[in-house]
């Protein structure tokens, strides 16, 4: 089994805490400069977890981009810094801009119930999939 906490993007007591249980991270960013340096304020803030022996086991998984723009230069940019930087942590994998999200939100449902045909929905499901693809090992623990 697995479970996924979604923490709000802060490093807060809940994100600390939800960081010393999980052992994978993946995190979502934006394209822009606040998220790529909260990007870097969350990796080494598990890194701390890791070497004071809080969590031990605490791994990035990947980076994303949420809320995506794909034909913007911004977007370009971005991407481009990511790659540099985090290489292989980068998955091909984003979720567009997409209203029916935040509807579902603003509802409480699911995005898989709300409008299961939203970009979004399948963007998170295409999402999943590479994440699995990538590691079978979280699908199979040992």
């Amino acid at each position: 089994d697995m479970v996924v906490i979604d923490c709000p993007p802060s490093l807060g007591r809940l994100t600390l805490n939800a960081l010393a249980a999980a052992e994978r991270i993946l995190i979502p960013v934006k394209a822009g400069r606040f998220s790529l340096k909260g990007l870097q304020q969350l990796l080494d803030a598990a890194e701390s977890l890791r070497l004071r022996g809080v969590n031990s086991k605490l791994r990035p998984l990947g980076v994303f981009f949420n809320e995506a723009q794909p034909h913007t230069n911004l977007y370009q940019t971005v991407k481009e810094a990511l790659t540099r930087s985090y290489g292989a942590l980068l998955l091909e994998t984003f979720v567009p801009v997409n209203v029916r999200l935040g509807e579902a939100q603003v509802v409480g449902e699911p995005i898989t119930v709300y409008d299961p045909r939203a970009s979004g929905a399948e963007a998170y499901a295409r999402l999943a999939k590479e994440v699995l693809n990538r590691w079978p090992e979280i699908a199979r623990p040992a």
